[in-house]
């Protein structure tokens, strides 16, 4: 089985290599990096080549990070990517706005840490269409992984 690219967002040093570590142990190919408008230029630049990204994984999600507007801004381009929250404390408070103010609130989840590989394996399997590699990555609305934020909002 191909390496999926994932992108990995978190603006800690130490958090983000260990997050790192754990994806290429379970074969991702993995590119790091600590700023929301990274994460929205290296998304643009491969939405059309086969090595885009699958998965946007984003460790230790703060509200000021701008991810609803970047969210926003990837669907209008046509690189809608799913996103996966990694929250200890899985706080329902903090990801409200997020979901609300997103477009496709279906593409996002939300995982603890010692969950963080599962749902990665759930969300990038769905994000690969068998029927065309080249189709838009929007398969990952019916993944069927229970979402917490969905059912308190």
């Amino acid at each position: 089985m191909e390496s999926m690219p994932v992108l990995l967002l978190d603006p800690r040093e130490d958090t983000r290599l260990n997050a790192c570590f754990l994806l290429q142990l379970a074969g991702y190919r993995v590119t790091t990096i600590d700023a929301v408008d990274e994460a929205f230029n290296w998304i643009v630049n491969r939405r059309d080549s086969a090595d885009r990204f699958r998965l946007l994984l984003i460790n230790r999600y703060v509200p000021e990070m701008g991810i609803a507007e970047a969210t926003r801004e990837l669907d209008r381009l046509g690189a809608p990517v799913p996103i996966l929250v990694i929250d200890r404390e899985n706080s329902m408070t903090r990801l409200r706005s997020l979901i609300e103010r997103c477009t496709t609130p279906q593409l996002i989840q939300l995982s603890k840490p010692e969950q963080m590989i599962e749902y990665v394996r759930r969300l990038t399997d769905r994000a690969v269409s068998p029927a065309s590699p080249d189709a838009p990555q929007t398969a990952c609305e019916s993944v069927d992984i229970p979402n917490p934020i969905k059912d308190e909002i």
